[in-house]
C-alpha cells in the first residue's frame, strides 16, 4: 500500500507542476487554457483517492462544498472510490497466495 502511496503522491506533485504551468499561459492566451480543467479535474480525483486510502472521510477532504450533490462532484467521488477500489484490489492481490 504504501508504494501505491508514494506512486500517487509523485503523480500529483506532475499534475500539481503541469497545472501552474498552464495557469501561468493565460495571461498570453487572454482566458481559456486547454488542458487546464481536465488536468484539475485529475488532481483533484487522485487527491481525493489519496486521502481516502490514508483514512480520511470525505467531510475531512472536501468540508465546505458548495454544492456537494452537483453532478460534477458526484462524478469525481465516483471516479476516486473507484481508484481507491482498484488500489485496494492490487494490494490485496499481491498479498494473497
Amino acid at each position: 500500500m504504501k508504494i501505491q502511496l508514494m506512486k500517487m503522491k509523485a503523480d500529483l506533485k506532475v499534475l500539481a507542476l503541469e497545472i501552474r504551468n498552464l495557469k501561468s499561459k493565460r495571461k498570453e492566451l487572454k482566458g481559456y487554457v486547454p488542458g487546464l480543467g481536465s488536468a484539475q479535474e485529475q488532481f483533484r480525483i487522485k487527491h481525493i483517492a489519496r486521502c481516502l486510502l490514508r483514512g480520511r472521510t470525505m467531510e475531512q477532504i472536501e468540508p465546505k462544498l458548495r454544492e456537494p450533490d452537483s453532478y460534477n462532484n458526484k462524478y469525481v467521488r465516483k471516479q476516486a472510490v473507484a481508484m481507491v477500489a482498484s488500489v485496494v484490489e492490487a494490494v490485496n492481490a499481491t498479498i494473497q497466495p
